[in-house]
């Protein structure tokens, strides 16, 4: 949890330990660890936590949802958000006897990160609005 909010340092787009609710907490990355069908894949450079993935996978719809894909900037373009998305991939396979559907949320003015998906294989879904309460 300590690389995690160290990173978060690096990525304005990842915000944790911030006391704000809207905003990954300790506790919060803590029930992640522990809530079952939950991934959370890292890349590594010497001991430098450089990318994350979290995502979790939906059993009963064999849907594979990845909540936060991160990069440091100065690590971006080096293949590193394919490999964790690949890696969540092949690990939720193994969970499901059925076609695997893989989802991911981008912000409408984040162009990066869509165009990055897109780059990877992803074709833009419908359109949605979040709702939070």
């Amino acid at each position: 949890i300590d690389d995690i909010v160290s990173m978060s340092r690096d990525i304005s787009e990842f915000i944790c330990n911030v006391e704000s609710p809207d905003w990954w907490t300790r506790e919060d990355l803590s029930a992640w660890f522990a809530a079952e069908k939950r991934l959370c894949l890292g890349a590594f450079a010497a001991d430098e936590l450089v990318g994350l993935c979290l995502a979790h996978l939906h059993r009963a719809t064999c849907k594979l949802h990845i909540e936060n894909l991160l990069v440091i900037k100065h690590w971006r373009l080096h293949g590193i958000g394919d490999a964790l998305i690949k890696r969540a991939i092949d690990n939720a396979k193994g969970d499901c006897d059925r076609r695997l559907r893989v989802v991911g949320l981008v912000q409408e003015s984040n162009l990066k990160a869509q165009g990055f998906l897109e780059d990877s294989g992803f074709r833009r879904g419908e359109a949605m609005v979040w709702y939070q309460k």
